[in-house]
């Protein structure tokens, strides 16, 4: 087994618009640096994956001439051409400079870009030679801009190129690169061009302004953009964020943070909605046959609209990220018990469940109910905490509502598991409006439908499921304090029978049957707060973290196996006695890294991508007008892998300098995965290790690499038959692939250690004389199970089964008074093989038909009777060839004889006395058999 670096998941899909190839069967999207093709109407989530960009892909375009080109660009520098039918890379062109925006002239073979270098952005143009896939720079410096720009549009024509940035309007002519700019009173957001070179610009305030024609007019050099002939659309009450024309160009669609998407017809006003889209709409794309509308939701969701039906005909739903950046993210992660490979992640109201496999988020539950919008700073939410039980079948929820600074609501929740529609049913809430409450902790018990939370007042409570009433509803079956100490953190065993509570220095331990007994008490020394405590599997020892140490306590002995110094923040532990640790730290010089990991025990993995996110977005600088990217405090994460057998790390991982918000652990063994560890970050970005077969791997890779790649058309249209027919083949192939799991322990003596404590609760010591009746029963077993194979092995040489199964198939046909007849004759059988060993086999065939003859005698009954036409056959085909060996054997003598010299015959002569050694052995076989027969008339 190996462990894997850091793989980014749940990527942002919603970072660029949709970009609909020209039939409107498909339509492309972006994944951070990946580009996915979606079917537009079909179920399929992705058709082809187009990977070669090093960092986030900023923009598309298409070549109308050759439909299967796709050109690309990326912040790494690189404008890319892509066939994307066949998912091949033609080209590649380094610009040198992160670029953000690229338009594609198909009738000058043209590519427009803008770059970035350090606070200057700049327009550039390179020219494509569509023969060889080639690109070559033409000018790289045909405008400067002074801010980041929000929107770059080529006109249809070909003949002019706007652009937004800041609070400014560039209008570029690419026939004599004149340049006329237009600055408005506020910040411009959106900008679209219709099919008649009519030009749109949204605005932060919710206005609109429609440009009818902007391209003479702006020659006249107004003052501002507010006093250029436009008609004017109010409709927003903040910003248009978004916005596209229809392909006549009698209607645009915009959109914001009303969750909504407006279409206005330009000359009469008219206007119908696309409502209760769930998020802020950040893009919108029209297909060109306007029959869909394709819209990417600040929330990491996209949805696909029928423009006629006015239906959601498609949605891809990614990791959801809370979109109001600016509160603080107080969530939590934890693995779905329902499911491999998957977690849940607690946002600003609900909780959702994300697949890492496959990346895409399968179900979402909402904790707190949302009406309206919500951006305002005042109206905080936030889910804190949640715990499944052992089967997932009940959840625990822990939830925040801060109004103001006076005004604050916690309520923990208990839900139930709806069968039927797959959704969490609200059973029991408790809400505690007392100010400065805060939960710090919320555990299921493993084996009990029990849960453990405590909180900053210093009590800690232990609610008990009661379905006695006939409903379901959770009791609280009794609380309690410690020194009035703050209660930091909880934890359960793993058998249930204990759990325990930390108080300031002290770790208790409780019964939770025994509530008014404290069982015992760990105090830790230097007077260090504990932070974090966690038992751990099938062992008696629990760990604990501090604020400088993590220690290995043993219970049986209540004292410290190990410790570790280090200020640990997160704790996670697995099914196999391991746990991890978050470390948390300044950075590091080269010097102090290599003392502090010179001693080679440790293995340093670091992420495989580091990119500027588009999650941390940008801000304003106070002393200039540009737009720069946020700042963040230097910090460095480490993740630690212990077990309990050493303070030697097992492994470590270094996650960058974005602070760990949680962090889970757990023992998978699906599909060549043994287990996995996933974490989110304080920037909301998930990331998954796993620790893999090698051999499954390397049959991955070439199973990848063994793919063809059908045509789209025939991947599209797929019945749903021919889906069910792919699943079921699919499960048969995955059913005969061999899957090896390696187990946990896998000697003796550890299966036996395994039931000894499966059996005894965490805080009682098994007896002596159980551990020396486990070991002798597992020894006497492994005697015991070799003796038989052996034998099995003994009989298979000696050709025991298939006399067995002869006999089978002579007595199927008999009743069942013949069958214990049958039975005897059995041992009679069993009794002449192994007296027939030194028998030759000319001998043997004759002994059979005797054996076949006395069975018939037997079973009393006469030859026509018993004979069965195949029986009939067979014997005379022994006959016949028992006659044809007497006759080449004498044959063959008087050759011999014939030819024989004087030492052959003396050789020769001896042959009579072995025959007469053989019909001696024949009497002697016919007279045991006999006797053993009268034997057996007489017993009965």
């Amino acid at each position: 087994m190996v462990w894997k670096t850091q793989e980014r998941k749940g990527k942002s899909l919603v970072t660029n618009p949709l970009l609909f190839t020209p039939d409107s069967k498909f339509f492309f999207g972006t994944a951070e640096n990946q580009i996915n093709l979606y079917p537009t109407s079909q179920k399929h989530e992705i058709l082809r994956v187009l990977n070669g960009h090093t960092d986030l892909v900023t923009s598309l375009a298409l070549d109308s001439n050759n439909p299967q080109l796709l050109f690309s660009a990326s912040v790494d520098g690189t404008i890319k051409v892509w066939n994307f039918v066949t998912s091949t890379l033609l080209h590649s062109y380094s610009i040198g400079h992160p670029i953000l925006e690229l338009q594609y002239s198909s009738s000058t073979q043209t590519l427009y870009y803008v770059t970035r270098k350090t606070q200057n952005f700049r327009l550039g143009s390179c020219l494509f030679d569509s023969q060889d896939n080639h690109i070559e720079m033409k000018n790289s410096k045909m405008a400067k801009l002074d801010a980041f720009p929000r929107g770059m549009i080529l006109t249809p024509s070909n003949k002019h190129i706007v652009l937004i940035y800041g609070s400014k309007l560039l209008v570029y002519r690419t026939k004599d690169s004149q340049k006329f700019r237009c600055t408005s009173q506020v910040e411009l957001l959106s900008v679209a061009v219709s099919s008649k070179d009519c030009v749109a610009v949204g605005c932060s305030t919710g206005e609109v302004y429609v440009f009818l024609n902007l391209f003479e007019d702006i020659r006249k050099k107004y003052s501002s953009v507010e006093q250029i002939p436009s008609n004017k659309l109010h409709w927003h009450t903040k910003g248009a964020d978004c916005m596209v024309f229809s392909d006549d160009g009698e209607s645009i669609a915009t959109g914001g943070a009303e969750e909504t998407l407006n279409i206005t017809n330009i000359q009469s006003g008219k206007q119908h909605f696309f409502s209760k889209m769930g998020s802020t709409l950040r893009s919108v794309a029209i297909s060109p046959d306007e029959s869909h509308y394709a819209i990417c939701l600040s929330d990491n969701v996209i949805r696909v609209y029928d423009a006629f039906k006015r239906l959601c005909v498609k949605k891809i739903v990614g990791f959801k990220n809370d979109p109001h950046q600016g509160l603080d993210w107080k969530g939590s992660l934890s693995f779905y018990p329902r499911s491999s490979r998957a977690i849940s992640v607690s946002g600003r109201s609900s909780l959702q469940c994300f697949d890492l496999a496959k990346e895409h988020a399968f179900s979402e539950h909402e904790i707190l109910p949302v009406v309206g919008i919500t951006t305002d700073e005042s109206m905080r939410l936030s889910v804190s905490f949640f715990a499944y039980n052992f089967d997932g079948t009940s959840l625990a929820t822990v939830d925040y509502r801060t109004l103001n600074s006076m005004e604050n609501e916690a309520s923990l929740k208990f839900w139930s598991l709806d069968g039927k529609h797959k959704n969490y049913l609200l059973h029991t809430s408790v809400t505690d409006n007392s100010l400065g409450i805060q939960y710090t902790s919320l555990s299921f018990n493993p084996k009990h439908e029990m849960v453990l939370t405590t909180n900053s007042k210093g009590r800690f409570n232990v609610w008990e499921k009661d379905i006695s009433r006939g409903s379901e509803s959770w009791n609280c079956k009794w609380d309690g304090e410690y020194k009035k100490e703050v209660s930091n953190c909880g934890c359960w065993s793993e058998d249930g029978s204990l759990f325990a509570v930390g108080f300031g220095n002290s770790l208790t331990i409780w019964n939770p049957n025994q509530p008014a007994v404290i069982q015992a008490e760990l105090i830790h020394p230097g007077g260090e707060t504990v932070n974090r405590a966690a038992f751990l599997s099938k062992s008696p020892f629990l760990v604990t973290c501090t604020e400088r140490h993590v220690y290995l306590w043993n219970i049986f002995t209540l004292s410290i196996h190990w410790s570790f110094s280090a200020s640990s923040t997160h704790l996670a532990t697995d099914a196999m006695g391991r746990f991890l640790i978050y470390i948390q730290k300044t950075i590091i010089n080269e010097e102090d890294e290599a003392e502090n990991y010179s001693n080679g025990r440790f293995m340093v993995n670091k992420p495989e991508y580091k990119w500027e996110s588009h999650r941390r977005g940008y801000q304003k600088d106070p002393n200039s007008k540009t737009i720069v990217p946020l700042k963040r405090k230097k910090v460095e994460g480490n993740l630690v892998l212990f077990s309990s057998q050493s303070p030697v790390p097992l492994a470590v991982w270094n996650t960058g300098s974005d602070p760990i918000q949680s962090v889970a652990l757990r023992v998978e063994n699906h599909k060549g995965v043994q287990s996995m560890i996933a974490y989110i970050t304080k920037s909301q970005e998930v990331f998954s290790i796993e620790e893999v077969d090698v051999d499954h791997a390397f049959y991955q890779a070439e199973q990848a690499d063994a793919k063809i790649l059908k045509p789209l058309e025939e991947e599209v249209q797929i019945s749903e038959f021919n889906l069910i027919e792919k699943n079921i083949k699919d499960q048969q192939v995955e059913s005969k692939q061999e899957k090896v799991e390696i187990p946990a322990f896998s000697s003796i003596s550890s299966s036996v250690f395994n039931r000894i404590w499966d059996s005894y609760p965490v805080h009682a010591l098994p007896l002596p004389s159980s551990l020396y009746s486990t070991i002798m029963d597992g020894l006497v077993k492994k005697k015991v199970s070799d003796v038989q194979t052996t034998d099995v092995h003994r009989t298979k040489s000696n050709g025991i089964e298939n006399t067995n199964e002869e006999n089978k198939e002579e007595n199927d046909n008999s009743s069942k008074k013949n069958q214990a007849k049958n039975k005897q004759f059995n041992l009679e059988s069993m009794v002449d093989f192994f007296r027939e060993m030194n028998v030759s086999s000319s001998s043997s065939s004759s002994v059979t038909i005797k054996k076949r003859e006395r069975e018939e005698k037997s079973n009393g009954k006469s030859e026509e009777e018993v004979k069965t036409p195949k029986r009939e056959k067979n014997a005379k085909k022994n006959t016949e060839s028992i006659e044809k060996n007497e006759a080449n054997g004498e044959a063959e003598e008087n050759l011999k004889k014939s030819s024989e010299t004087p030492k052959t015959k003396e050789k020769t002569s001896k042959t009579p006395k072995k025959v007469e050694n053989e019909s001696k052995g024949r009497k002697e076989l016919n007279n045991s058999t006999k006797k053993i027969k009268r034997k057996v008339d007489d017993a009965q």
